[in-house]
């Protein structure tokens, strides 16, 4: 009985697995197909949403996320963020992990890392305390409406976001074509706070 059990489970792991293949091809396809004028309306109409919530307005240290080319822009919103005064935070690979620094310039501070994505330049310390910051703002290939997410499959974030007080406001935004109505995933897996896209707020 028990051998039964442990292959039903091996089964489900294995199908869990080619599911989530499977959706991270889809997307990442999608997302190469779509124009750039249509990426950055739909990146202007995540920025406002994500702009208006309360809780973002008064937040003063926030981690964000260097966005790729056919991801929602988040130099924009990060250069909102300078204006108004905020502390802006970004993760740097570091080995197995992110290691948080802070930007003050998107300019100057920043250089391609691992992945060729920009990543804060070494010329300061880290964040060590992560009670600081009090929104993350969080990539993925696909969300669903109970707040799952689905990463690239490296485990950067998965690891990062369990360091996290259970208070921090963990927000996923993405276009809305990447929101699902369910994903495979397993107890294990880290729900977030918030999914913002270009239509809605969940």
């Amino acid at each position: 009985m028990l051998e039964y059990t442990l292959s039903v489970r091996m089964i489900e792991r294995e199908n869990l697995v080619k599911d989530k293949k499977r959706i991270r091809k889809m997307m990442k396809s999608f997302l190469k197909n779509m124009g750039v004028e249509e990426r950055e309306r739909r990146s202007r109409d995540v920025k406002e949403k994500l702009l208006s919530l309360g809780i973002y307005k008064k937040a003063k240290t926030i981690l964000f996320y260097a966005s790729r080319e056919d991801e929602v822009d988040t130099f924009s919103i990060m250069r909102e963020a300078l204006k108004a005064s905020k502390r802006v935070l970004l993760p740097r690979i570091e080995g197995e992990d992110l290691r948080i620094y802070e930007i003050k310039n998107l300019d100057r501070d920043l250089e391609k890392g691992v992945y060729d994505i920009f990543q804060p330049k070494k010329n300061r310390p880290p964040v060590e305390n992560l009670k600081e910051i009090e929104v993350v703002v969080v990539p993925g290939l696909a969300f669903d409406r109970e707040k799952n997410r689905l990463g690239r499959g490296k485990g950067y974030y998965d690891r990062f976001l369990k360091r996290l007080p259970s208070d921090t406001l963990k927000i996923g935004i993405c276009f809305s074509f990447q929101l699902l109505d369910c994903l495979p995933h397993t107890s294990d897996d880290f729900k977030l706070d918030k999914i913002i896209t270009d239509r809605e707020i969940i």
